[in-house]
């Protein structure tokens, strides 16, 4: 499924301390709302488990909840 949107908003946070993640969104509109997408991905190098259950990828969601461990292929400037 292919969903096209102007972004209004962008924002990201790195928490370094507690669960060590960096997230980045963006948002359809600039309060936040409409479509939003989320990518997510862990601050340090993954471990032997995380390999195993294959959480050592990017993750990425969306505004219906919808989310998909791996699902980013690309991402450049």
């Amino acid at each position: 499924m292919t969903y096209r949107f102007v972004a209004r908003a962008a924002g990201a946070q790195i928490d370094l301390e507690d669960d060590c993640f960096i997230e980045a969104g963006i948002a359809e509109e600039e309060d936040g709302d409409g479509f939003i997408m989320l990518f997510q991905c862990r601050a340090g190098e993954p471990d032997e488990q995380d390999v195993s259950l294959g959480l050592d990828t990017p993750c990425v969601g969306q505004s219906t909840a919808a989310r998909r461990d791996g699902g980013l292929e690309l991402l450049t400037k």
